[in-house]
């Protein structure tokens, strides 16, 4: 074992460990995998959807409906900040963050204003999850605020220390969250307990992604870890080419993490083993979560080049050249993938062929993710303003 790898696994708290490759895997982790109810299903060729009640960094939620979004503004809503994150919809409620710390609550329906809540704090990039009657949301001082549902009141706030910028992800009870102090944090959803915490070494501004009672996260050294949800015990590490700013997404038989360099790895779930790599024309950066769809894989890069990967090999099905860059997640569902860029246009594309379906300008830069629900499609821009389109 190389000296670097060694302070790593003392770090950590391990005892004995094994590199393979450049993945990183602890004995015990095979007890983990074998003491799982069950295998994970075959992939099948369905829509990937989002939990409900999960909210990713820069990720989106999606919802299958008959319904599809054609860029016609149903109702827009205005907050006193920037609206750079994502909004989170749920129980007809659309939960948004603005920039300067006031969380608002909107009609689904017809984008009337139920409540807001200042925070006293500025919201960076996190979007809020939602998780039963609560609303989670980090802020930039490092706090993780809970508020109620129904009314925006706080239900509890737990101090970190250091500045957040990944959104919550809500799983089973427990609250997610990475920190910029190089810990990921497991809290109990009611009280804000801390559970455990996991020290990665190294800045973290991706949101956890959990699956299957595992939590996928990476950070700015390029280290990819798989937690366990219930113990925060290290399963495995891959060492990647570059900072992982992007939440992961995963399937049944792999996860996805993408890079600064330019590059996504397709790493096994169970093993932490790459299954393919794909990068990006001159390594340009992958600062955004890519989105699963049936048998392919989208993931949208500096350059405002969209591309949609074979998800058996890696390999490029379509590309499209935008005229801005995509600064938000794209979004995919029945067919469509939906996304935002920086000149302020939301864009529709066919999933299977990258034909644009419809285009509409906010007149606004749009960092936000769309978020597809119900058959509208909503998002905020950099003027503040939250817009449902049908």
């Amino acid at each position: 074992m190389s000296g670097s790898v060694l302070r790593t696994a003392l770090t950590l708290g391990l005892v004995v460990c094994t590199l393979v490759g450049s993945t990183l895997i602890v004995p015990d982790a095979d007890a983990f995998w074998r003491r799982k109810s069950k295998p994970a299903p075959p992939q099948q060729e369905t829509d990937w959807e989002f939990n409900s009640l999960r909210s990713q960094f820069r990720g989106a939620y999606l919802q299958s409906s008959d319904q599809k979004p054609v860029g016609r503004v149903r109702w827009h809503a205005q907050t006193q900040g920037l609206v750079q994150s994502s909004p989170a919809v749920a129980d007809g409620m659309v939960f948004v963050a603005a920039s300067e710390g006031t969380v608002y609550a909107f009609q689904q329906s017809t984008g009337i204003l139920m409540w807001e809540q200042p925070l006293g704090d500025g919201v960076e990039k996190a979007s809020p999850a939602v998780g039963r009657d609560l609303v989670f949301v980090a802020t930039h001082s490092g706090r993780v605020v809970a508020l109620d549902k129904s009314n925006g009141m706080v239900r509890w706030q737990r101090e970190t220390g250091r500045s957040m910028v990944a959104s919550p992800t809500y799983d089973d009870g427990r609250v997610f969250v990475s920190s910029r102090s190089g810990r990921v944090y497991a809290l109990d959803a009611r009280s804000g307990q801390t559970l455990w915490t996991f020290p990665t070494g190294s800045v973290v501004d991706a949101a956890p992604f959990v699956l299957d009672d595992v939590l996928y996260v990476g950070d700015y050294d390029g280290h990819c870890f798989a937690l366990a949800v219930n113990s925060g015990k290290l399963l495995w590490r891959f060492d990647a080419d570059g900072i992982v700013l992007a939440s992961a997404v995963a399937d049944a038989g792999h996860v996805y993490f993408a890079t600064l360099a330019g590059t996504l790895y397709a790493l096994d779930r169970e093993l932490g083993k790459p299954h393919w790599t794909f990068t990006t024309p001159d390594s340009k950066p992958l600062y955004n979560t890519p989105a699963l769809y049936r048998k392919w894989l989208f993931v949208a890069d500096a350059e405002g080049r969209i591309t949609s990967l074979n998800l058996k090999n890696g390999k490029p099905v379509w590309e499209k050249s935008l005229k801005s860059v995509a600064m938000g997640a794209p979004a995919v569902v029945d067919g469509r993938l939906y996304l935002g860029t920086g000149d302020g246009m939301v864009t529709a594309l066919n999933a299977e062929n990258g034909d644009a379906v419809w285009q509409k300008h906010l007149y606004s830069v749009i960092e936000s993710s769309a978020v597809v629900h119900g058959g509208r499609l909503f998002i905020g821009t950099n003027s503040g303003q939250v817009y449902a389109m049908e």
